[in-house]
């Protein structure tokens, strides 16, 4: 019996070592990847942007003039003359904007923002009335600048993940809401009392846009983004009640202008961490 015991002990011993040394030669399996961290566009943001911007104001312009008469025994009556007239204006624009973002159902994105931007947008054009006059002497010129411009919107994303045409995390999102603009307008020959005076007007209006947001990879928080945006400020008056009140012969009884604007920004965003970054699911 101690023989079987002992040759028993052996053939397990012997099976053992040969299982051992059979799993050393299987290949080793490697560990599984961990799943790649993906932005989360949930919280709260602040950045500074540049851009430049384009306008395109039509002005209409009503006034009353004397008609030509050389051989008139007394002086005509004034009629009313209609102008019209563009002008378009052109320059930079800078400031900055912040917002909150709140990201659902995987890929979407929902928020607000508020943008404000300092300007040098300007430009000038003939005075219509020079244009329509047959002695007009076409040396006087209204010059308008805008110089700021402020916006509350809305905005509607989504977000692509690896997508072989954009960079990693990249939402794309259209926007759209108010808007306000500050004109400074030097007027020539136009308000009476007035020739070259200064006046400045703040517009109200609507804008709509999109744009591309990056998130980098190599600095967590931080965005940038590439956007446009189109602005339209309607029709609105330039010259008071006043002003008609104590118009007289020759002077200007209505100047109203149509103002729209295109913008192109380019920014960047930090983001303040509502929540961390989340594992991607593919």
């Amino acid at each position: 019996m101690r023989k079987l015991f002992l040759l028993g002990m052996s053939v397990s011993a012997a099976m053992t070592l040969g299982s051992a040394a059979q799993a050393a030669d299987l290949p080793v399996k490697a560990p599984p990847q961990p799943a790649p961290v993906v932005y989360n566009w949930t919280g709260c943001y602040w950045g500074p942007h540049i851009g430049w911007g384009w306008s395109r104001k039509t002005v209409n312009e009503d006034f009353r003039a004397f008609p030509v008469f050389p051989d008139a025994v007394a002086a005509p009556a004034p009629v009313l003359v209609h102008a019209s007239g563009k002008i378009n204006t052109s320059g930079a624009l800078y400031g900055s904007q912040v917002g909150c973002n709140y990201q659902f159902a995987s890929n979407w994105v929902i928020g607000v923002e508020g943008s404000f931007s300092g300007a040098d947008i300007n430009g000038q054009n003939i005075n219509p009335s020079d244009a329509v006059l047959i002695d007009g002497d076409r040396d006087n010129f209204n010059h308008v600048k805008i110089d700021w411009i402020a916006s509350v919107t809305g905005r509607l994303g989504f977000v692509l993940y690896n997508s072989p045409l954009f960079f990693n995390n990249t939402l794309v999102y259209v926007k759209g809401g108010g808007a306000w603009a500050h004109d400074r307008w030097n007027v020539s020959d136009t308000l009476f009392g007035q020739p070259f005076g200064e006046r400045t007007q703040t517009r109200s209006g609507w804008t709509i846009g999109g744009g591309f947001e990056w998130a980098w990879s190599f600095a967590p928080g931080w965005t940038s983004f590439t956007e446009y945006a189109h602005y339209d400020f309607g029709t609105k008056s330039l010259i008071t009640a006043d002003d008609i009140r104590v118009a007289g012969i020759g002077d200007a009884t209505r100047f109203d202008v149509k103002q729209r604007l295109d913008v192109v920004k380019f920014g960047l965003n930090y983001r303040f961490n509502w929540s961390a970054p989340v594992a991607a699911r593919y």
